[in-house]
């Protein structure tokens, strides 16, 4: 499967990377979920910010895959106490319905077909487990479409378009029920740090629009099989 972005050290440049804020933990918290006995795996995991986060705040076992050696190397530089194996995400090498939850953060919206990677996240999850799917919302008339198809066009170039009724739809098909679905976060160009750290970040959700919003996200739980 050819990816519309090759590499990890390409991935964590492009601003998809950058404006996943903390909107993106706060879904993250309320679905995933905790302690020792908890397993987790994390899709196209580099730089590791987002496993290391999970394995100090919410104390599970985690799990990042990673396709692109430096990628596996940057994670492992940054965040030691964090396992990342070298692993393809269409073709997992692990054990059927071996973890609780599954979650990608900017992925799947970087591949012509991503349905695969989906499906693979539902074959790994113990029966009634989470996936939680976030990529950048870059539908028509939306700030960010607007920025990165003016000022970081290689960026914009570089992935494919989803609407919220495409990555549900995509979910669905995967072997997902969705139970949860939002436009997260507020994209406001050069100011996505400042806007993660805002402590009342959660009274800005009544913005968060098809028009504004960073990201759009889906959670499904796996379904019988």
């Amino acid at each position: 499967m050819e990816a519309m972005v090759s590499t990890a050290r390409e991935h964590s440049c492009v601003p998809s990377r950058r404006v996943l804020a903390a909107r993106v933990l706060d879904v993250l918290s309320a679905h995933l979920p905790r302690g020792a006995s908890a397993r987790i795996l994390e899709l196209g995991c580099a730089p590791g910010r987002w496993l290391a986060w999970a394995h100090d705040t919410l104390r599970v076992r985690p799990l990042g895959i990673e396709l692109d050696e430096y990628g596996v190397q940057l994670s492992h530089r940054l965040y030691q106490h964090v396992p990342v194996a070298r692993a393809d995400a269409f073709r997992l090498p692990l054990r059927s319905k071996s973890f609780n939850a599954v979650y990608s953060i900017g992925l799947v919206e970087h591949f012509d077909d991503p349905i695969e990677i989906v499906s693979e996240a539902r074959r790994v999850l113990k029966p009634g487990g989470v996936g939680i799917w976030v990529v950048p919302n870059l539908v028509p008339g939306s700030v960010c479409r607007w920025h990165w198809s003016t000022f970081q066009k290689s960026a914009f170039e570089a992935h494919r378009v989803l609407s919220m009724d495409d990555l549900a739809e995509m979910v669905s098909r995967g072997g997902f029920t969705v139970v949860h679905q939002e436009y997260n976060g507020l994209y406001i160009p050069h100011c996505q740090r400042l806007m993660g750290r805002l402590p009342f970040r959660r009274m800005l959700r009544r913005f968060e629009s098809p028009r504004l919003a960073s990201n759009l996200v889906v959670v499904g739980r796996a379904t019988a099989q």
